[in-house]
């Protein structure tokens, strides 16, 4: 079926500097560290297999050596670990966890944040987005989330921002730097700021089992260490940017930001693990549904002859209503800045007939670890796959 194109792949990152390469910084196998000291990049074709084999001769390796390499940085937290479903030890950061007393991690975090920054919307989400990461990485760069290969899936999250193999970034950032360059990223290219609540899942959970974050990360944590990084006083809420955190009973606005349709969720650092999300925003259909964002407003530069008007594609600005009450894969929930009302969302369309008949699924992030058609998310003209990724037909 033809659709929009969907947004395209990040172009490779420059090299890191010398020491701070994936394949130059693997440890020998049985090592308690799956990297001798941590890199900036994780080039997924060269470096995911080999993880795979240290994890499988050390359940329990570690990511890389508490501050070292790209992860360098005295106040950044250390990590625990437990025990992962699949059998590996995940590792999660102590900041933020009431079982520890690491409270220096959420402002360097804030402060890294408030220099990377681009806006004063940026600078008004710092407490939002340093409460999600409390619950993500436990502002600790060396972490290392529960599903990193255990389940014989080639999935798993590193890092601050926990971003995902599943996400699609080749190579993925891990170190400090580099995920705070994709993190604010323009245009959105995979998870960034504009997507919170589509690809972090303890912003907006959206799975079965998905631990949203606590509001006291918020006001407890996130809010004091923004406002002495010098953040603005008037600080987001959560549900402006999308997010759902536990224990939250301020109204539910019209989202001021432009969320995009994965890193992963971690572990909560005071729950139990949350599964890896999804790089596409769209459910599963067998799954309990999301609920449908608050109304926003059209796309104020959509491509002419576009079919709608709500979510726009980055690449090729043609804009899309609603599908099953979220954007489609691929696209950006626009801003509220267009000359009319916004619409009802659409419902879910049919699935568009392959050419020999048979109706095709997005091979996406639900596909890839719940094979079956009622895992899949139907492939048609309003909804693009992601990422180059391919369809499947329903017997698949």
């Amino acid at each position: 079926a033809s659709s929009p194109s969907p947004s395209p792949s990040p172009s490779p990152s420059p090299s890191p500097a010398m020491g701070e390469d994936c394949e130059d910084l693997l440890a020998p196998l049985g090592d308690e560290y799956l990297f001798r000291a941590c890199p900036s990049y994780i080039a997924v074709q060269a470096c995911r297999a080999p993880m795979q084999d240290r994890l499988h001769q050390n359940s329990q390796a570690n990511l890389c050596p508490f501050q070292s390499g790209a992860a360098a940085g005295e106040n950044w937290c250390p990590v625990r670990g437990f025990l992962a479903p699949g059998g590996c030890t995940g590792y999660v950061g102590t900041g933020g966890d009431e079982n520890t007393d690491c409270d220096r991690g959420a402002n360097e975090f804030a402060q890294a944040f408030m220099r990377n920054a681009r806006s004063n919307s940026d600078r008004r989400s710092c407490a939002v987005v340093t409460a999600v990461m409390a619950h993500e990485g436990g502002f600790a760069p060396t972490a290392k989330s529960w599903d990193m290969f255990c389940d014989g899936s080639n999935t798993g999250a590193v890092g601050l921002f926990q971003y995902d193999f599943a996400s699609g970034l080749d190579p993925m950032p891990s170190g400090v730097d580099a995920q705070f360059e994709q993190f604010f990223r323009t245009p959105p290219v995979g998870p960034t700021i504009d997507g919170l609540a589509n690809f972090w899942m303890s912003c907006n959970p959206r799975v079965p089992g998905a631990n949203p974050a606590p509001m006291s990360y918020y006001t407890d944590i996130a809010v004091p260490a923004c406002l002495a990084a010098g953040a603005p006083e008037d600080q987001k809420r959560p549900a402006e940017m999308g997010c759902r955190f536990e224990g939250d009973t301020s109204p539910n606005p019209s989202p001021s930001p432009s969320p995009s349709p994965s890193p992963s969720p971690s572990p909560s650092p005071a729950s139990s693990p949350s599964p890896s999300p999804s790089p596409s925003p769209s459910p599963s259909p067998s799954s309990s549904p999301s609920p449908s964002p608050s109304p926003a407003g059209v796309c104020s530069d959509c491509l002419r002859g576009s079919p709608g008007t709500l979510c726009q594609n980055p690449s090729d600005k043609v804009c899309w209503d609603f599908v099953g009450g979220i954007c489609p894969g691929g696209t950006v929930l626009c801003d509220g800045t267009g000359p009319s009302p916004s619409p009802s969302p659409s419902p879910s369309p049919t699935p568009t007939p392959t050419p020999d008949g048979q109706i095709s699924y997005c091979a996406n992030y639900w596909a890839d670890i719940n094979p079956g058609p009622g895992m899949c998310v139907p492939c048609n003209a309003n909804t693009p796959c992601q990422n180059g990724r391919a369809r499947r037909g329903a017997s698949e």
